[in-house]
């Protein structure tokens, strides 16, 4: 959802987000979080975002990620404490931890204030309701296709009995 424009991001927008992030990890003794801002906000993500202002929000959320407070000790990135830094441990730890996260997110983590859940569940409804009717809409034209064939087929076994 953007400031004043929806867009639609994919997997290969954060699957390239995530192989720069470790390229410049390898590459670098610190982080680069200003390259990782421009890269991630200017580039991958930001491409899509036609808007100034949308760019503008999208920028400004992703410094709250992309910054030297995430790498301390208990960083939240909610009010609530939910969303945070995990300790440090083994696979199983990350798997465990990310498991206990809610399955919904809520937009104050994005900084958003709750309506932007009402506008995304609206999008999403509208979404399903679109598919639910193009859907409705071929399986007619194949069940008028099916009436054509069988009337045909009646008009020619008819006419074949006729003779």
């Amino acid at each position: 959802m953007g400031w004043n424009n929806p867009y639609e991001f994919n997997d290969s927008d954060l699957r390239i987000s995530i192989q720069q992030l470790a390229m410049f990890l390898d590459l670098y003794g610190e982080i680069p979080y200003k390259a990782l801002n421009y890269c991630t906000g200017q580039c991958n993500y930001g491409g899509r975002v036609t808007d100034d202002k949308d760019r503008r929000c999208l920028v400004t959320i992703l410094k709250r990620f992309f910054h030297p407070d995430t790498l301390e000790k208990g960083c939240q990135f909610d009010v609530d404490g939910v969303f945070q830094i995990p300790e440090e441990g083994d696979y199983q730890s990350y798997v465990d931890y990310i498991d206990q996260l809610p399955m919904t997110v809520h937009p104050k983590v994005f900084g958003f204030h709750e309506n932007a859940s009402i506008t995304k569940d609206q999008s999403a409804t509208n979404l399903v309701m679109t598919s639910m009717l193009t859907l409705n809409r071929n399986a007619g034209d194949d069940d008028e296709e099916e009436e054509k064939k069988n009337n045909d087929s009646k008009k020619k076994g008819g006419a074949a009995e006729g003779k």
